[in-house]
C-alpha cells in the first residue's frame, strides 16, 4: 500500500514537470500517466487512512469507525484547504 502510493506519485510529479515546458508532446502523455496513477493513488491512500484509524482507535479502546471517520475528516480538511 505504501508503495503503491509512492510509485503512484510519480505520475504527479511526471504531470508537473511537464508542465514547466507546456508543450502537447509532453503533456499529452504526462495527462495519460497522470490520469493511469491517480486511480490506485487515491485508492491506497484511502485504504491507508482507513488502516492507521483503525489502528489508532484500537489503540485508544474505541470503536473502529470512530477512528476512521476521525482521520478521514482531518485528511479531507486539510485537503480542502488545497487551491484547486
Amino acid at each position: 500500500m505504501k508503495w503503491t502510493i509512492f510509485i503512484c506519485q510519480f505520475g504527479y510529479l511526471a504531470f508537473i514537470a511537464a508542465n514547466l515546458y507546456a508543450k502537447p508532446a509532453l503533456m499529452y502523455p504526462a495527462s495519460i500517466l497522470l490520469g493511469l496513477a491517480g486511480a490506485p493513488l487515491w485508492t491506497s491512500e484511502s485504504a491507508y487512512v482507513t488502516q492507521l484509524g483503525s489502528l489508532n482507535a484500537e489503540l485508544k479502546g474505541k470503536k473502529a469507525e470512530t477512528g476512521v471517520t476521525q482521520f478521514f475528516g482531518i485528511f479531507f480538511a486539510i485537503f480542502q484547504t488545497c487551491k484547486s
